[in-house]
This record gives structure tokens, C-alpha cells and sequence, in this order.
């Protein structure tokens, strides 16, 4: 199979501060929800080389398994900020005034993967050799309303399938999926690539089409609060914070 990299970009708009920030050491100390998966890798490069110090931020990441977990913890306060996909919680979520999209992080774009489509070997053999091949199959996503169920929607529209021939099995987060997969429990699976490959090296198949031009945007989310403490204004947070993940893009890029 064709290996394609990652391709990732950081595009800054605003950041709104939360109450539940606190000042560290000179630094405004903040919680991110996080997936570890590649496409937030600029957030992960940015805590590594102090660009966050170097804008006055301490960041503390908080992980989570399932896009659909990121939104919930921002709006309960569990999280000031989440990087994650963009699902039908956030947006219910969104829509009741309880959260803000403040950037985008990353895309997929041709010839660039973020997402891999995969069928097991026991799937391939019976015939899953292609991305229509998914209608008719049992494939396994995180929840109703993912990223997953989004891109499996764009596929069936692309390759004129009905939606309603797809048999998607909600799993809840990204390792049951895996272990899923592997137990030959589905036919196919749309996962981040992070995992796909590990996938891939058990001898299960990433489809020929992975990465021919789909793309999902990634983003920022932050409680839509105002800043009740003496710290930086949210203006400042504007311009800081995405400073950060702008130097980290830089250095992936370069």
C-alpha cells in the first residue's frame, strides 16, 4: 500500500477565555482535551519546544479516546480548550451557546492522509477491495454523529451507495474499535492513520482510495464564557495561544 504523510496546517481566529483558568508561575495555566493522534501533533510539538511558555501559557493535556468526549468535558468544565473532530454533540453543543469554534488545526487533502478506510484480511479476501465495497458491510465507528459516520456519509455519496446499506456498528471510542477490527468482528473501519498503521503492520488492509481527497477540519474549542479572573484578556489569548501552535506548524512544515 502507498504510504502518504500528514499533511497539517494551523489557520488562528479567536480565543475567548474561561473562569476556570489559573495563573502558574507567571504562566496562565490551561487544560487541553486531546486525542493522541498525529493531526494534533502541532499541539504536542508546541508543549514540547516552549512555544505555549514562550506566549505565557502552561498547558496541561487531558486525554480522551472518541472526538465526541472533547466537547463534554470543555462544557462541564473538565477542559478550558479541546482539539478535536467535529461531530454532532459539538455542534448540538454549540448551538445552545455553550461552546465557540476558535481555530482550525488540520485537513486532509489529496494525497495527504488523515483518516485511513480499511477492510480486515478476512473482508479483503471476501471481496472489500474498494471504497464503494462499503455498502453491504459492517463497518465500525466511534459514535452516531462522528467524524466516522460523516466520512462514511461522504462516501456513499460519492460512489452513489445508499447510507442505509452501510451497517455501523458505535463502538464508543477508538481502542474497542481497534480491537474490533482486529477480531474480525466487522468487515471495515474508518480510523485515524495514527492507528491505522499499526493496523496495517497486523496484516489488515488500507484501502487503494485512503487519502484521495475527503477531508475533515479539526479545531480549537473553548467554552464560551467571559473571563471572570485577573488574567490575561481574551484578546491577549488570541494572539497568544495560536502564536504557539503557529511556531510548532512551522517546524513540522519546514
Amino acid at each position: 500500500m502507498r504510504r502518504r504523510r500528514l499533511l497539517q496546517t494551523v489557520a488562528a481566529t479567536s480565543l475567548i477565555a474561561t473562569p476556570g483558568i489559573v495563573r502558574a508561575q507567571g504562566a496562565d495555566k490551561v487544560s487541553i482535551g486531546v486525542l493522541k493522534l498525529a493531526s494534533s501533533g502541532p499541539l504536542f510539538v508546541a508543549m514540547a519546544r516552549g512555544h505555549f511558555r514562550a506566549q505565557g501559557i502552561e498547558v496541561e493535556p487531558k486525554y480522551f479516546t472518541a472526538a465526541a468526549q472533547v466537547p463534554v468535558a470543555v462544557t462541564s468544565g473538565d477542559a478550558d480548550f479541546g482539539v478535536t473532530g467535529l461531530t454532532a454533540g459539538f455542534y448540538n453543543l454549540a448551538g445552545r451557546g455553550a461552546l465557540k469554534m476558535v481555530a482550525g488545526q488540520s485537513r486532509e487533502e489529496k494525497g495527504f492522509q488523515l483518516n485511513a478506510y480499511m477492510a480486515t484480511a478476512k473482508a479483503w479476501e471476501e471481496g472489500l477491495r474498494g471504497l464503494r465495497d462499503y455498502a453491504g458491510k459492517r463497518v465500525a465507528i466511534t459514535t452516531a454523529g462522528s467524524t466516522f459516520h460523516y466520512s462514511l456519509g461522504l462516501l456513499a455519496r460519492k460512489h452513489g451507495f445508499a447510507m442505509s446499506s452501510v451497517t455501523m456498528v458505535p463502538l464508543q471510542q477508538l481502542p474497542a474499535m481497534a480491537a474490533a477490527f482486529k477480531g474480525n468482528q466487522v468487515d471495515g473501519i474508518v480510523i485515524p492513520v495514527t492507528l491505522a498503521r499499526p493496523l496495517e503492520a497486523e496484516e489488515e488492509i488500507i484501502l487503494p482510495e485512503t487519502g484521495d481527497g475527503r477531508h475533515e477540519d479539526q479545531h480549537l474549542r473553548q467554552h464560551d464564557e467571559d473571563d471572570r479572573q485577573n488574567q490575561k484578556t481574551p484578546r491577549e489569548r488570541v494572539q497568544h495561544c495560536p502564536s504557539a501552535f503557529r511556531a510548532a506548524t512551522s517546524e513540522r512544515n519546514g
